[in-house]
């Protein structure tokens, strides 16, 4: 069962997002919008290319936390390893093995 798509309307508070669709938008309608063209059409269009905008904004974006994420796991891990373990001669603990090799 495929999902249906919804507009996520939280990215309208990235700036980033925003200037994009923008830009995106001038461009489309300079080249899009034309005499022999319907309005309904135009919307029509505008909407699927909104939608592709927004959807690789937000992979490209949860990507990039997702990665930022894991590169501060793997420094708190590394952390723990050289230093705390190097001082304190715990173990490591489970979770954070865990995390780091997830």
């Amino acid at each position: 069962k495929s999902r249906r798509w919804i507009f996520n309307p939280q990215i309208l508070k990235e700036k980033d997002f925003v200037e994009k669709i923008k830009k995106e938008m001038e461009l489309f309608l300079k080249k899009n919008t034309v005499e022999q063209t319907s309005l309904q059409n135009i919307w029509d269009t505008a909407k699927a290319v909104l939608r592709v905008l927004a959807t690789a904004y937000t992979v490209k974006r949860n990507k990039e936390r997702w990665q930022n994420q894991n590169k501060l796991q793997e420094e708190i891990y590394l952390f723990y390893l050289f230093y705390l373990n190097k001082f304190i001669c715990r173990p490591i603990p489970k979770g954070l093995w865990v995390a780091h090799n997830s």
